[in-house]
């Protein structure tokens, strides 16, 4: 009977059965059952844990005994264990935060299991911390939207180039499943709804991100991330309120860098504000896309807007995306005095479609992922973004 190498195990300190019952069919052979069921009565019953288990997972309701043992336990320190905590939504951000002082990896109980899984699968593949591989240097493409006014469909346009993007890329057919090579991120963390186009929930990651005293982890990032089901991953921004500095330009950077190294192209649904923590965004976005109107009013709100990101990034590429308008078919006088105003080209135009956008919001499915008015438009505007990764030299399977 083949066994699992001690120091390769995941020892499981809990009562969630059911939970336990996901890990032992995801990790075979890999995840042993604590008899204890809090990790202050581990703490007081074990010792040279390190010597036998890779991950100590472990459920809290991040009370001060808890915080205590993993101070005991050696939390934090190079090498194995790591300790994961999963806690409750009811569990307050600080109490969260202090788990994560002492050495934890900090997770929501019993959601972003795909996220969960990634990270597990990190650690028990290498072992410790000091024994992962370095990663690669990024190089996933980044696709900044923006909108000229509040209601233009910014986060439609951000949500339907995901999906397109996911279509078009190149499939391993030896692999027997493909990896998310695709990424949103919701950074319009006080009003962003984004998860609502593909019916995902929040999962607490993002607000945890906010909250968090010092820079996160990578895999602590990706433990926020979730699994669309629709070929692409998001991050949700968060579902309570929370002001618009709490971003600051380190966790943008971080993310970021984060994305940029896991995924080959990432979408970042962008507020309209001009805040301290836009700047770093905007100097490693490929493309930014401005989603506008034909309307006046829009127009001079893209031209601020242009002024404000070429100050920023001069040698950004920005492009105006017509949303809502039908292309015209003859030369329009208007469409003319646009383009000398901004000086920029518009790239796509996309044609309003109320009745269907409203009926994908409902069903979680985005139009690029069904037969709808923009469908063909959305899949044009990917293509075109592809084509320029490809005609960069930049490899698209990550």
């Amino acid at each position: 009977m083949q066994q699992t190498r001690i120091g390769e195990t995941i020892l499981f300190v809990g009562d969630n059965g059911s939970f336990l019952s996901k890990l032992q069919a995801e990790f075979p052979k890999a995840v042993v059952m604590a008899s204890a069921r809090k990790l202050s009565e581990l703490a007081a019953s074990s010792n040279q844990l390190s010597d036998r288990h890779s991950i100590i997972m472990f459920e809290t309701d991040a009370s001060d005994s808890d915080i205590e043992a993993l101070t005991r336990l050696g939390a934090g320190r190079e090498g194995p264990p790591v300790f994961v905590a999963l806690i409750d939504e009811d569990v307050p951000i600080g109490r969260a935060r202090k788990l994560f002082e002492a050495g934890a990896e900090v997770l929501p109980n019993g959601s972003g299991q795909d996220g969960l899984t990634r990270s597990l699968s990190r650690f028990v593949s290498g072992g410790a911390r000091a024994q992962q591989a370095p990663a690669a240097p990024p190089d996933g493409a980044v696709y900044s939207i923006v909108s000229t006014r509040g209601g233009s469909g910014a986060t439609t346009v951000a949500v339907n180039l995901a999906v397109a993007l996911a279509e078009g890329m190149p499939k391993d057919k030896g692999a027997p499943t493909q990896p998310n090579r695709v990424l949103l991120l919701d950074f319009d963390i006080q009003f962003g709804n984004a998860g609502t186009y593909v019916d995902v929930e929040d999962n607490g990651g993002f607000t945890d991100l906010l909250a968090a005293e010092v820079a996160p982890s990578p895999d602590r990032v990706l433990g926020a991330v979730q699994d669309t089901g629709l070929g692409f991953d998001i991050l949700t921004a968060p579902a309570i309120f929370v002001p618009l500095t709490a971003m600051t330009g380190e966790l943008a950077e971080r993310i970021l860098d984060t994305a940029r190294r896991n995924h080959a192209h990432v979408v970042v649904d962008l507020p309209r504000a001009a805040l301290d923590w836009v700047e770093p965004v905007v100097g490693v976005t490929d493309r930014l896309l401005l989603v506008s109107d034909g309307s006046v009013p829009c127009i001079r709100q893209a031209k601020r807007l242009l002024d404000l990101y070429h100050e920023m990034h001069p040698a950004l590429a920005i492009e105006l995306v017509m949303n809502r308008e039908r292309k015209p078919m003859f030369k329009s006088a208007q469409v003319d005095e646009a383009r000398q105003l901004l000086q920029i080209e518009i790239g796509d135009w996309l044609a309003q479609d109320v009745a269907g956008e409203r009926r994908a919001i409902d069903l979680g499915r985005p139009s690029a992922c069904r037969q709808s008015r923009n469908r063909k438009n959305f899949r044009r505007l990917a293509q075109r973004l592809l084509a320029a990764r490809r005609t960069a030299g930049i490899n698209l399977v990550k």
